[in-house]
Parts: C-alpha cells; sequence; structure tokens
C-alpha cells in the first residue's frame, strides 16, 4: 500500500495572498474612483468629485506597494504589520466620517462607506491571520 504525504504549505501563502488581493481589490477601485469621480460623488452625496480622484490615486498608488510586498519572499513582516495597521486605520476613518455626520452622505453613500469599510476589515483580519503564522 502507498503512502501518501500532503504537500507542506509556504506558511506565507495566507499573507501573500490576502496581500496580492487587497492589491486587485484596491487597484479596481482607485481605478473606478480616478476614472468616474464625478459620477461617484453625486451618487454618494459629495460636493465636490476631487477628493474621489484624490483618493483614487492614492489607493493605485497603495496597490503598487501591495504588489511588491507580495512579491518578495519572504514577506516583510514589518511591512505586512503597516498594511494591516492601515487597514484598521481605514475602518476607524470611515467610522468616524459615519459617526462624526460632518460629510453629507446619501443613503447609498453610507452603504458604499459601509460596504468597503467591512471589506477592508475582512483584509485586515486575512493579513493579520497571516501574519501570525510568520512568526
Amino acid at each position: 500500500m502507498a503512502t501518501q504525504t500532503l504537500p507542506t504549505t509556504d506558511r506565507s501563502s495566507l499573507l501573500r495572498r490576502a496581500i496580492l488581493a487587497d492589491g486587485v481589490f484596491t487597484l479596481l477601485g482607485g481605478l473606478l474612483l480616478a476614472i468616474d469621480a464625478e459620477s461617484i460623488a453625486a451618487f454618494i452625496g459629495l460636493p465636490s468629485p476631487w477628493i474621489l480622484t484624490v483618493m483614487g490615486l492614492a489607493c493605485m498608488g497603495y496597490s503598487v506597494l501591495l504588489f511588491l510586498a507580495a512579491r518578495r519572499s519572504p514577506i516583510d513582516r514589518e511591512q505586512a504589520l503597516s498594511f494591516i495597521l492601515g487597514d484598521v486605520a481605514w475602518v476607524v476613518a470611515s467610522a468616524v466620517i459615519l459617526l462624526g455626520g460632518w460629510v453629507p452622505l446619501t443613503t447609498a453613500g453610507v452603504w458604499c462607506v459601509l460596504i468597503v469599510a467591512d471589506i477592508v476589515a475582512v483584509f485586515a483580519a486575512l493579513k493579520y491571520v497571516g501574519w501570525r503564522r510568520l512568526a
């Protein structure tokens, strides 16, 4: 009878995949914001689209950092932790925007902020679990 062995997995695979997935999400979101800022601003209730254009460009730049980090072998734990903390900051900033009430968002805008914050929180959680596996 032949013995079957399971392949060993790379301890960084979850972290690498989470960083890559975050990079794809961030790049696509950034492109959407940069290309269609005016329509999105009207949809979510912002009076001026320039902030969405700036956010879109920043997201595209951040996605490059994510892609570069995911290619490293081994993944830099400190850099990965900075990505996790950045995600947490995004979620906290989203909560401040929604609870502060100083941004005139439409109902659709509130839902958009909530959905994006939830997605970012999931990426933060996945990256955190992957980061802990590296220890």
